[in-house]
């Protein structure tokens, strides 16, 4: 017996429905595999920061390793534009993080109660603009606006933050809202092209 009209529109929507909910189903799994690979907050991240650079004839790295002078500098992200260069440290993973800004190292507390110490994310940031900054001067580039941010997951639930106020740092789903700032949209001169070619230089493989 054929269908009526009303059969093939309820049946055209119970397939888009389908559909909507397997493509959900996706993301919600790729979502739950990158978290657990530790690497959801940085791949977020770097696509917020490609579509805001696209736009503006900024540039973007991702995992970067420069050394001179034997000192070696990673990082995960970085944003060059005309007003300087934002260095970019993730914390992927959930948990409670608890640190001030001269300390050695911060305390880290996994979902299931483990506590540890890392790494203080923006003492390693500061560190590794000093290499850079070593990097430009030995090319006669001077006067670069560099500075640090800590990255950390969107899931207010799952990631609590407890660093000083003084520490700069935000969820990932703040970021694009962060450089709408005014300081962002400033040209202080620099030539992006340049500082992408100083950093290749150095950079090791």
């Amino acid at each position: 017996m054929p269908l009526t009209q009303t059969q093939w529109i309820l049946t055209i929507f119970g397939m888009a429905a389908a559909v909507l909910i397997l493509i959900v189903a996706c993301f919600a799994i790729r979502r739950m595999y990158l978290m657990k690979k530790g690497r959801y907050v940085r791949k977020r991240a770097y696509r917020i920061l490609r579509r805001y650079a696209g736009v503006r004839n900024f540039k973007v790295l991702r995992d970067v390793t420069v050394s001179i002078q034997g000192r070696t500098a990673h990082t995960d992200l970085m944003l060059i534009g005309f007003f300087g260069i934002i260095f970019f440290e993730t914390e992927d993973y959930a948990g409670e993080y608890y640190g001030n800004p001269k300390d050695e190292t911060w305390a880290y507390v996994s979902p299931n109660q483990r506590k540890t110490r890392i790494p203080n994310g923006l003492t390693k940031l500061e560190k590794d603009i000093d290499v850079y900054r070593s990097i430009f001067a030995s090319n006669n580039v001077y006067k670069i606006q560099m500075e640090p941010m800590i990255i950390f997951s969107p899931f207010k639930k799952k990631t609590e933050i407890y660093v000083h106020e003084t520490v700069p740092f935000l969820r990932v789903n703040e970021l694009r809202g962060h450089l709408d700032k005014v300081k962002y949209d400033k040209d202080n001169d620099v030539d992006v092209p340049l500082l992408v070619s100083l950093i290749q230089k150095y950079q090791k493989n």
